[in-house]
């Protein structure tokens, strides 16, 4: 995988489009919401802060897109998938799987800037997948805008210099529909990661 920091126009090159996937209809650039960020706890940052796109160290330029898995039976109660590519040096983009890391096992729960108390628990990172991956669950609580709990299931895996990030919400407050987005996730960022560039 390339160490190299790649530029915008490089990014934009190896980012999935639409008809770059026979599984993943993707499109782009989409708009983050800004309300997920955390707030309180500073190890939180990182955790509540990726659903709005933002991660430390702040990535030289990133790519948002949304994706629907085509495999997914239309009872499926999975809802858009959200996908970002990161160009980082490649000792920011060790230092941002570092940080999740640590902050993920810090950060038990936190409240978003809406007020709405979320629990955080780590997942089992996807396996042969990049050089290195955190995976990890938020689940926001039932309150009076939302009548019950939500599961938003988080993916981060470097490959060199980038960074490459996958989240997607559950729901349906079942086992199984975390499970299925879970799946989906790492077939999208497995698929992402598939096009990155190989050279030094």
């Amino acid at each position: 995988m390339t160490r190299k920091q790649l530029s915008q126009a490089e990014l934009e090159k190896v980012a999935l489009g639409d008809g770059d996937s026979k599984r993943f209809n993707v499109t782009g650039p989409r708009e983050l919401p800004e309300g997920a960020m955390a707030v309180g706890k500073g190890a939180c940052g990182s955790v509540g802060g990726v659903l709005a796109g933002r991660t430390e160290p702040r990535a030289a330029s990133q790519l948002t897109s949304a994706g629907v898995d085509l495999r997914m039976p239309a009872t499926s109660r999975i809802g858009l998938l959200r996908l970002l590519v990161q160009a980082h040096t490649y000792t920011d983009a060790r230092a941002t799987l570092s940080k999740f890391r640590s902050d993920v096992a810090e950060c038990s729960d936190y409240k978003d800037m809406a007020g709405r108390s979320n629990k955080v628990s780590l997942d089992a990172a996807p396996k042969r997948l990049g050089e290195e991956a955190v995976a990890y669950r938020i689940r926001s609580a039932a309150d009076e805008v939302h009548r019950r709990a939500q599961d938003v299931v988080v993916g981060v895996v470097r490959s060199g210099s980038v960074v490459v990030i996958a989240y997607g919400e559950s729901v349906d407050d079942q086992a199984k529909s975390v499970r299925d987005v879970r799946n989906s996730l790492n077939s999208l960022l497995r698929a992402q990661v598939d096009r990155l560039p190989h050279a030094p």
